[in-house]
């Protein structure tokens, strides 16, 4: 059975639906099923070959492309399950022979060394022949989770703090559940902190949950600890926290609000376009952006709710809340492994916004950004796009124009939109010179425009001064002279 017939089968499902109602049928394939799945597991070739058509083919994730039977077969070692647990199995009866097969599907284990652990939905097609039933095709797609998926937002985890030390230095290990499971209510519930703090002859164990990320995207950079289980929810290492002794009074957990603690972790949160971000800003004007708001103390807290929450909070004098919606990708990291949080007295949390200097990235990198914001620039210029353009400007932005005239971001912007003539912007002899938290650029720009029917080249010597500004590059001034035409 070639893999076009195997299509044309799935497609007969969605138009017809079973072709017989033969239940003894469909429990005699779901037993091969399983049985299949069982020798897989143990790695019997023998008894999985007499399971299988001789054109068989699959498809993983992890294979790295359509294996045969043969090649299967010949990888068979490679596998390392521990557990390989389907979910409800649905067999779809396409004709007297051929049934389609599907079911989620959890896995535990490795493949070549490499893990394949996480939930997986499966396809498959069975075909009766000589009255046996066998697999010709199988396929697992990964059901993404929210942290390989990249979508963080929303998502609900929970975390356990494992202290240890003297009651002079205090450290914490963060254990988290994100990218393993959506923290239960259940078994979060029922988890027991002092029977875990026994366990672990710990000095205390702290539950830190259910919370939800605020953050869009979430990198980090060192690599996390093994799965571990506290009453069978899993979770990771992630962080260690450094805990001020005053906050393990009587060995239990006091948490005093818009004081700082250190993390120690190498994070990068991006908060997305379009999106909404939430602040506390001290009155130096340090900003702390929130990464997660909790249910620990108002189980009713939405992201909807976070809008009016500066309304509840009790600030510290000249504090304050802030909402902004970004107009560009804004990337937050730690500080050289630390992160430095705060909570409010809901207990939602909030990362200091440290300014990302130079010296902590690669002067090759910083040159090489910058060179993709002007391609970037020229490209929205050419497509007119206002909203791309202004994501790469400073908001006190200033124009110097071929004529001498000043504009302001919001003028710019209205000009260039407005521009109907430009057809092409070509960027050319590019330097970039870094100078602390601010760059140049200078170069050859050459416009190409059609003016009353006619193409007419323009050509201009540019410099772009762009300053970090909440993480990101942006340009704060430009300035073009007019070279004198080609002869």
């Amino acid at each position: 059975m070639n893999l076009k017939v195997l299509v044309a089968l799935a497609g007969a499902l969605l138009i017809g639906g079973n072709a017989a109602g033969d239940n003894a049928t469909v429990e005699e394939v779901e037993n091969a099923v399983r049985t299949l799945n069982e020798l897989f597991v143990k790695r019997d070739a023998d008894g999985i070959r007499r399971l299988m058509t001789a054109e068989h083919l699959a498809i993983t994730p992890y294979y790295g492309g359509p294996q045969n039977i043969t090649e299967q077969l010949e990888h068979l070692a490679d596998h390392r399950l521990t557990e390989y647990a389907m979910g409800k199995v649905k067999v779809t009866l396409l004709a007297k022979d051929v049934a389609l097969v599907s079911y989620p599907l959890t896995l535990k284990g490795t493949y070549k060394g490499e893990t394949v652990s996480g939930k997986y939905y499966v396809g498959a097609v069975w075909v009766r022949r000589n009255t046996k039933w066998l697999e010709a095709f199988y396929q697992e797609s990964p059901v993404e989770n929210a942290q390989k998926g990249g979508r963080f937002r929303r998502v609900r985890y929970g975390e356990i703090f494992v202290v240890d030390g003297s009651s002079n230095q205090l450290e914490a290990r963060v254990y988290n559940t994100t990218g393993l499971n959506d923290c239960p209510a259940g078994k979060w519930k029922a988890l027991d902190p002092e029977g875990i703090k026994k366990e672990l002859k710990a000095l205390a164990v702290i539950l830190n949950g259910p919370r939800y990320w605020i953050m869009d995207k979430a990198g980090l950079q060192d690599k996390p600890g093994p799965v571990v289980s506290f009453g069978g929810l899993e979770m990771r290492q992630i962080a260690t926290l450094k805990v001020p002794a005053g906050d393990l009074l009587g060995g239990r957990p006091r948490r005093t609000p818009y004081s700082e603690q250190v993390v120690m972790r190498n994070t990068e949160y991006t908060y997305a376009a379009g999106n909404k971000v939430y602040e506390l800003v001290s009155p130096d004007g340090t900003a702390y952006v929130m990464q997660s708001y909790s249910h620990e103390v108002d189980d009713t807290l939405t992201e909807e709710s976070l809008s009016s929450l500066g309304n509840r909070l009790k600030l510290p004098r000249n504090w304050k809340y802030r909402l902004r919606k970004l107009d560009a990708d804004w990337v937050v990291r730690s500080t050289e492994g630390k992160a430095h949080v705060i909570q409010d007295e809901f207990q939602n949390t909030y990362q200091r916004v440290d300014p990302v200097t130079p010296a902590r990235q690669d002067a090759e990198s910083i040159k090489k950004l910058l060179l993709k914001v002007e391609r970037d620039w020229a490209t929205a210029l050419e497509k007119r796009d206002g909203k791309a353009i202004a994501a790469l400007l400073a908001n006190d932005f200033i124009s110097v124009e071929p004529d001498g005239s000043l504009l302001n971001k919001e003028q710019y912007l209205e000009a260039r939109v407005k521009d109907q003539e430009l057809e092409s912007s070509t960027l050319e002899q590019m330097q970039v010179r870094v100078y602390g938290p601010t760059a140049t650029v200078t170069g050859l720009q050459t416009n190409q425009r059609k003016r009353k029917g006619e193409k007419v080249t323009e050509r201009y010597r540019y410099v772009d001064v762009f300053i970090l500004q909440d993480g990101a590059w942006k340009c704060i001034s430009t300035q073009v002279t007019p070279l004198p035409a080609k002869k």
